[in-house]
């Protein structure tokens, strides 16, 4: 009976042999791995501690001691010494080259074999490999196409295959790479065998594309195109288009590859397909988008191609014709005043234009006329010249001449075709005067008006000193004459109150007059007086010592009466006589007397006094 224990060991392949001693040697039991060649066989000592007998009992068994020798001495090549267990067979993947207890297994290298018991290692053969040298070298694998050797295998490798990648694709075994899809076709999924040609409107602009791009705009792809391809100038597409569509008229494509067309500018055209708009001509003009020029209207012109429309003619000009490149000024004596005109209008009577190009007639200035419609220029209005004016109602007009007629007496006309009145101071007597005459020195017109028709003198008590009419002399003046060209002054002594007085009064007794031209005479004061009349001294006459006056304007003085005196002179009362020393005025003979002035003397009323001789109670 063989008992296999398995321990710490994969698994045994058999029972290589147990061996039981008569003097009691442990039993062993030698298990050889065949699974692994680096795991090496483990021995593993049973001791039977009980026999089993025939008739199934239990005894001991206790071996008869025998002579000792080394169980490895005959180990050869291709073995290995397990110690007291003897000699072993170098499993698979090992070799040996010692004999002997010396004996031992060495392990092949990675991409080398060895069969058990073999004495050398065999590298694995073009086309095999082994990754352990307990495993036989077997055939590298072989790549499917759709794929391709990413890693080429070797001794101790396998060979790698990978899956091409999307965009590409392989056609044979063990490719050594994948080929890249071709312009116009792709492969979007990984492992592929072939490309895919892609639908229209779509294409692979380049090799090894994963998909087909949907043509971008301006861009197409028919059945005959591997790509997509761009349209023509003139030409456009929408994204994902499998032709081109021309532009329509009014519009433009510039360039190649165009995604839209462009609307052509104002003052361009064009046809339907068309790389580029055309300028319109001159006399002509356009809008967006035009697939033709239109032509410029009478009153409206374009000066250059390209014209977006067509600009009216500028007040002051005009044009008659459609398609015109400039307008025409205006003819003299004729005018534009509105934008756009076709003609241009006439200067109506008493207007005139005298240059091209305007926007109105000029009213003739004043003093000519024009008597016809169209005139260039105004003709001056005639000259009356002097002695003559306008007649009335007939002056010159803007459209009709003037009329002249002769300035009538007391008018006279000298430069400014109106007659005018002969001022004060002066007559005329006849008609058609350039002028009129001075009256003389004395003299006044014969009216006291402008316009007089003669002169004549002045009476008495007038004058003319400036050859004007004759005025009345003032106050305190006086002619006597007739003609007279002043008016005299009042000698001294004398007045006149009259205004236009032919004489002068004397001042009356008690007044006196000192200056020439009075209107009145100085009334004396009291204590004074004047006895002639026309007196021209500068004061009156004072009253005498023991005489008085006591009314302002005396002709004479009053003797003091008896028992009165006054010894000062131009005293307008008399004083009692002193009968002392103190006595109020003193008495022939008498110096220095003094008396307190009464009260009926404390007088401040010296209107009718002259300031130097004062009464001599007087308050100052």
């Amino acid at each position: 009976m063989c008992l296999v224990v398995a321990l710490a060991v994969p698994r045994f392949a058999d029972c290589a042999s147990l061996r039981i001693g008569a003097e009691g040697d442990e039993s062993k039991l030698l298990a050889r791995s065949s699974g692994s060649a680096s795991r090496s066989i483990i021995n593993k000592t049973i001791s039977l501690d009980t026999a089993v007998s025939r008739k199934g009992s239990r005894r001991r068994y206790v071996a008869p001691p025998r002579r000792r020798r080394n169980p490895c001495a005959s180990c050869t090549i291709g073995q290995y010494c397990n110690g007291a267990h003897g000699c072993y067979t170098c499993p698979v993947g090992q070799y040996g080259r010692n004999t002997g207890p010396s004996a031992f297994c060495t392990a092949c290298s990675a991409g080398q074999n060895a069969p058990a018991g073999a004495s050398s290692c065999t590298t694995c053969t073009a086309g095999r490999y082994t990754a352990h040298a307990w495993i036989a070298c077997k055939a590298h694998r072989t790549c499917s196409s759709g794929q391709y050797v990413s890693r080429r295998g070797t001794a101790t490798y396998d060979n790698l295959c990978q899956g091409c990648a999307a965009g590409k694709f392989s056609t044979s075994s063990n490719a050594a790479a994948c080929t890249a899809c071709p312009v116009g076709r792709s492969q979007g999924t990984v492992g592929q065998t072939q490309c895919t040609a892609c639908a229209d409107g779509t294409g692979a602009p380049s090799v090894g594309s994963a998909g087909c791009g949907t043509c971008a705009a301006g861009t197409f792809a028919g059945t005959a195109e591997t790509s997509c391809q761009p349209c023509t100038a003139g030409q456009y597409s929408a994204s994902g288009a499998h032709g081109c569509t021309s532009c329509m008229a009014g519009r433009f494509a510039a360039s190649a590859s165009s995604s839209t067309c462009t609307v052509c500018a104002a003052g361009k055209w064009s046809t339907a397909g068309e790389s580029a708009c055309t300028a319109c001509s001159a006399g002509m003009f356009s809008t967006e988008a035009a697939a033709q020029c239109t032509v410029c209207s009478a009153g409206t012109f374009s000066a250059t191609s390209g014209a977006s429309k067509c600009e009216n003619c500028a007040v002051g000009n005009y044009v008659a014709t459609s398609a015109a490149h400039h307008c025409a000024a205006a003819p003299v004596g004729h005018f534009v005043a509105v934008l756009g005109s076709s003609d241009y209008t006439e200067c109506v009577a008493g207007t005139y234009q005298d240059q091209e190009g305007m926007t109105k007639c000029n009213a003739c200035p004043s003093g000519t006329w024009a008597g016809l419609p169209g005139a260039e220029e105004c003709v001056a209005h005639q000259k009356c010249g002097t002695g003559k004016e306008i007649f009335a109602d007939e002056a010159g007009t803007a459209t009709s001449d003037t009329t002249c007629k002769l300035c009538d007496p007391g008018y006279f006309s000298d430069s400014t075709e109106q007659c005018k009145p002969c001022p004060i101071g002066f007559a005329q007597s006849s008609d058609g005067a350039a002028s009129c005459y001075e009256c003389g020195a004395g003299q006044q017109t014969s009216t006291k008006t402008v316009g007089s028709i003669g002169c004549s003198s002045c009476a008495a008590g007038k004058a003319s000193p400036d050859n004007g009419a004759c005025v009345d002399c003032a106050a305190g003046s006086f002619t006597a004459t007739l003609g007279a060209d002043s008016c005299q002054s009042c000698q001294s002594g004398k007045f006149s109150v009259t205004v236009g007085g032919s004489t002068c009064n004397d001042c009356p007794a008690g007044r006196t007059g000192q200056t020439s031209g009075s209107t009145e005479c100085k009334l004396c004061a009291a204590g004074k007086y004047m006895s002639f009349a026309g007196s021209f001294l500068a004061t009156c006459n004072a009253c005498a010592e023991n005489t008085f006056s006591d009314v302002p304007g005396s002709v004479t003085c009053t003797a003091c009466p008896a028992g009165k005196h006054q010894p000062t002179v131009a005293r307008w009362d008399c004083v009692d006589a002193p009968t002392t020393t103190t006595a109020a005025v003193a008495l022939p003979g008498q110096t220095n007397a003094t008396f307190p002035c009464p009260r009926w003397m404390e007088s401040t009323d010296y209107s009718n006094y002259d300031s130097e001789n004062l009464p001599p109670c007087a308050t100052r």
